[in-house]
């Protein structure tokens, strides 16, 4: 296999993942800066993230040797970190969250000290996608892969 079909749809999605968990880092540092200091929970996303940027450069560089399998894994926690978040910036009222964020659409609400209430729930879907491109289900065939036509297409006329 060349290294020009090396690269899979796969395999690019995890790469602009992984680099969407690096832009997490940064701003979940910065959004968190005061609220670490109060609630150590606040530090999950922002390891969380850091982790998948490591992972998913070791994962994409492993990929057919287990770097599949254990990017699906680190994926799925993605489900954990989202759920925990949901419930720790709504205190645990996720019912009225979704009920505020849903009128803001018709009269306009302010909560500035408030934390972004649907926000950690990108983690869930970031971990769907994640686990989508890893799956066995989605994984191009060799045959697919590899196959190249040099031969132009020949159209037959009747």
């Amino acid at each position: 296999m060349g290294a020009r079909n090396s690269w899979t749809l796969n395999k690019v999605l995890v790469l602009l993942l992984t680099a969407g968990f690096l832009a997490l880092v940064v701003d979940l540092r910065s959004e968190h800066v005061d609220v670490v200091r109060h609630h150590w929970t606040a530090w999950i996303p922002v390891v969380y993230s850091g982790i998948m940027v490591v992972l998913g450069a070791l994962g994409l560089a492993t990929w057919a040797r287990g770097g599949r399998q254990m990017l699906t894994v680190a994926f799925a926690a993605g489900f954990v970190v989202g759920a925990l978040g949901f419930w720790f910036h709504n205190d645990g009222h996720l019912i009225s969250a979704v009920s505020t964020v849903l009128a803001a659409w018709v009269r306009p609400l302010h909560h500035e000290d408030v934390p972004p209430q649907l926000a950690p729930l990108a983690f869930l879907a970031m971990g769907l996608l994640g686990m989508l491109a890893c799956a066995r289900r989605f994984q191009p065939s060799a045959a697919q892969e590899t196959f190249r036509s040099t031969e132009p297409t020949a159209v037959v006329s009747g």
